[in-house]
């Protein structure tokens, strides 16, 4: 057995290298509008928002330690070849070029240099930036050692001083108390919603993913033995949560007492920047604007960094340096079509994708107790496809007849329709492989 002594710095550098893969655009936003959403219940809305996205990230993370899955190629494989090829380009398209790197790119120019640019100058502008951010992150992402201090030590320590700068102005000169929810679900349900909305995030989708460069980071570190490399990982993962747990508090509150300063708004980005310039002006806009692309520039580098070793895994006989650029250039073109047309078709591909990246971790999580065969995960998400793909249809087409059979499945109307018949296809394959051992 290798096992080698961590030290207590090393655990918290990778700790905040976590905490800002994690930590993007959406965490920033999607917080604050809950919060002003959720009002006097953002207590309850945000426990349901932590639950989600923090539980989602330490089991995503936990299960490619206990499957000891520490290659996506590896995971891969528990699907059939040709359909784990095919979802494997598709999830890392979809967390690289194709919604999450346009995306923070497009979010921190609106909310950051975009709101000190004159209309007639904006698209000029936009290209310019967003040209500018992706040669950055190509650049910074191609040495995959260099993560863990560029992350770690550069961008996620900048990101939480000019939070906590703003935060202290929110709690020690209150904007006013939070009133009655203004959505009717965060009156009814606030837990329940507060859950859901942690699905926005991506986190859950991304911990997979990032959970590789983990493993990795310890690995280089010479540790090698199984039930050190979940130790650790869980370790670090840990420290994450309790920054993320923190940060989105401050957020969430900021949010909930917000509205006495402006009217509701329809998502978190131009509340963040009203809050920030009420309470510092024209400087707060630079001050929002060092939080922005300290925020989105990290999380970036990440996934620019996954896509590259992902799909190099996936097509070992294409040269790895030309994902990186495919996948600068591609997310640069979408980019410019603004966060409108990003938003526009992303929740079709998301609600593909989610489901079945939620399957393989609960199976990977529960592979030590049950075993690890790829007939559980074959059967699962052989089960689970065709209700995904209805409720796919059914959010592209509301009132349509596929609208109308997602509702009458089992939790379909509330985007779970997958979640019985995957667990029907886990145990049908639970009873093929007992039967088979005897």
């Amino acid at each position: 057995m290798n096992t080698k002594k961590v030290t207590i710095q090393q655990t918290l550098l990778i700790g905040l290298m976590t905490f800002g893969l994690f930590f993007g655009a959406g965490n920033l936003i999607f917080p604050v509008f809950l919060g002003q959403q959720a009002q006097a219940n953002y207590p309850q809305a945000f426990l349901g928002f932590i639950l989600s996205d923090c539980g989602f990230i330490l089991i995503g993370i936990a299960s490619l330690c206990l499957s000891q899955t520490y290659h996506f190629k590896k995971l891969m494989t528990k699907l059939a070849p040709i359909p784990g090829k095919l979802f494997g380009t598709l999830l890392y398209l979809v967390i690289g070029p194709l919604i999450l790197l346009p995306r923070l790119a497009s979010v921190s120019f609106k909310m950051g240099l975009g709101s000190f640019i004159p209309e007639q100058y904006y698209f000029l502008a936009m290209a310019i930036y967003t040209a500018g951010y992706f040669v950055i992150v190509y650049r910074l992402s191609q040495d995959s050692r260099n993560i863990v201090s560029i992350v770690g030590k550069v961008f996620t320590p900048l990101l939480l001083v000019t939070l906590t700068i703003v935060f202290g102005l929110v709690f020690i000169f209150k904007m006013g108390s939070p009133t009655q929810p203004l959505n009717v679900t965060y009156q009814t349900s606030p837990i329940l919603q507060g859950f859901l909305d942690g699905y926005n995030t991506m986190d859950a989708l991304v911990s997979v993913i990032f959970g590789f460069i983990i493993i990795k980071a310890y690995q280089s570190l010479g540790i090698n033995d199984a039930k050190q490399l979940a130790v650790e990982s869980l370790k670090s993962s840990l420290v994450a949560v309790v920054l993320i747990t923190s940060v989105y508090f401050g957020l969430v509150y900021l949010g909930a007492t917000s509205l006495t300063i402006m009217d509701p708004m329809t998502n978190g980005s131009p509340i963040l920047v009203k809050v920030v310039h009420h309470y510092l002006g024209d400087a707060g806009g630079l001050l929002l604007m060092v939080i922005v692309i300290s925020a989105t520039l990290k999380t970036a580098i990440g996934l620019m960094s996954s896509f590259e070793q992902g799909l190099s895994e996936i097509y070992p006989r294409i040269k790895s340096g030309y994902f990186n650029k495919f996948s600068a250039i591609l997310s640069f073109a979408i980019a410019m079509f603004g966060l409108d047309f990003i938003l526009m078709y992303s929740n079709y591909l998301l609600n593909f994708v989610y489901p079945v990246v939620f399957i393989l971790i609960l199976i990977m999580f529960v592979s030590p107790k049950f075993g690890d065969q790829s007939v559980y995960y074959r059967f699962s998400v052989a089960f689970a496809i065709l209700p995904i793909i209805c409720n796919v249809l059914a959010a592209a087409n509301p009132g349509s007849q596929f609208d109308f059979v997602n509702q009458r499945i089992p939790l379909g109307s509330m985007g779970f329709g997958w979640l019985l018949p995957a667990i029907l296809g886990y145990f049908i394959a639970f009873l093929r492989v007992k039967k088979s051992k005897t």
